[in-house]
Protein backbone atom coordinates (compact mmCIF):
# COMPACT_ATOMS: atom_id res chain seq x y z
CA UNK A 1 0.00 0.00 0.00
CA UNK A 2 1.39 3.53 -1.09
CA UNK A 3 1.75 5.88 1.37
CA UNK A 4 0.57 9.35 1.79
CA UNK A 5 3.76 11.17 0.69
CA UNK A 6 3.70 8.96 -2.58
CA UNK A 7 0.13 9.23 -3.00
CA UNK A 8 0.06 12.95 -2.64
CA UNK A 9 3.30 13.51 -5.35
CA UNK A 10 1.59 11.10 -7.99
CA UNK A 11 -1.33 13.50 -7.74
CA UNK A 12 0.85 16.60 -8.34
CA UNK A 13 2.55 14.29 -11.25
CA UNK A 14 -1.02 13.83 -12.40
CA UNK A 15 -1.93 17.83 -11.96
CA UNK A 16 1.46 19.04 -13.72
CA UNK A 17 0.84 16.45 -16.72
CA UNK A 18 -2.35 17.61 -17.52
CA UNK A 19 -1.72 20.97 -17.46
CA UNK A 20 1.15 20.30 -19.83
CA UNK A 21 -1.34 18.30 -21.89
CA UNK A 22 -4.20 21.70 -21.71
CA UNK A 23 -1.53 24.10 -22.48
CA UNK A 24 0.09 22.04 -25.49
CA UNK A 25 -3.38 21.42 -27.03
CA UNK A 26 -4.27 25.16 -27.03
CA UNK A 27 -1.16 25.87 -28.68
CA UNK A 28 -1.98 23.06 -31.54
CA UNK A 29 -5.04 24.88 -31.67
CA UNK A 30 -3.16 27.74 -32.55
CA UNK A 31 -0.86 26.45 -35.05
CA UNK A 32 -3.90 24.60 -36.78
CA UNK A 33 -5.79 27.48 -37.18
CA UNK A 34 -2.45 29.32 -38.27
CA UNK A 35 -2.53 32.09 -35.60
CA UNK A 36 1.18 31.16 -34.96
CA UNK A 37 3.53 28.81 -36.84
CA UNK A 38 4.95 27.15 -33.26
CA UNK A 39 5.68 27.33 -29.92
CA UNK A 40 7.93 26.62 -27.57
CA UNK A 41 5.92 25.42 -24.35
CA UNK A 42 7.72 25.58 -20.80
CA UNK A 43 5.45 25.11 -17.89
CA UNK A 44 6.75 25.32 -14.49
CA UNK A 45 5.15 24.27 -10.84
CA UNK A 46 6.31 24.18 -7.41
CA UNK A 47 10.14 25.88 -8.94
CA UNK A 48 10.19 22.52 -10.92
CA UNK A 49 9.71 22.00 -14.65
CA UNK A 50 7.51 19.92 -15.83
CA UNK A 51 7.08 20.49 -19.64
CA UNK A 52 9.13 21.40 -22.30
CA UNK A 53 7.75 20.98 -25.96
CA UNK A 54 8.77 22.54 -29.33
CA UNK A 55 5.33 22.81 -31.18
CA UNK A 56 5.29 22.99 -34.99
CA UNK A 57 7.60 25.24 -36.70
CA UNK A 58 9.71 28.09 -36.57
CA UNK A 59 8.76 28.97 -40.07
CA UNK A 60 6.13 27.19 -41.99
CA UNK A 61 7.27 28.91 -45.48
CA UNK A 62 10.20 26.55 -44.74
CA UNK A 63 9.18 24.50 -42.72
CA UNK A 64 12.28 24.82 -40.26
CA UNK A 65 11.13 22.93 -37.08
CA UNK A 66 10.78 24.61 -34.12
CA UNK A 67 13.56 23.65 -31.10
CA UNK A 68 13.41 24.04 -27.41
CA UNK A 69 16.29 26.62 -28.17
CA UNK A 70 15.20 28.67 -30.68
CA UNK A 71 15.40 32.68 -30.36
CA UNK A 72 12.01 34.60 -30.18
CA UNK A 73 12.15 38.47 -31.03
CA UNK A 74 9.41 40.30 -28.66
CA UNK A 75 8.43 43.53 -29.48
CA UNK A 76 6.76 43.99 -25.62
CA UNK A 77 7.66 42.75 -22.44
CA UNK A 78 4.50 43.82 -21.14
CA UNK A 79 1.97 40.90 -21.49
CA UNK A 80 4.50 38.27 -20.35
CA UNK A 81 5.80 40.48 -17.27
CA UNK A 82 2.47 41.07 -16.24
CA UNK A 83 1.48 37.20 -16.56
CA UNK A 84 4.27 35.98 -14.42
CA UNK A 85 4.19 38.40 -11.74
CA UNK A 86 0.07 38.08 -11.49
Amino acid sequence: MPNLTHTLLAGAFICGAALVETARQAIRADVENKRVPGAVLLVGRNGRIVGCDAISFQDRASRTPMKKDSIFRIASLTKPVTTVVG
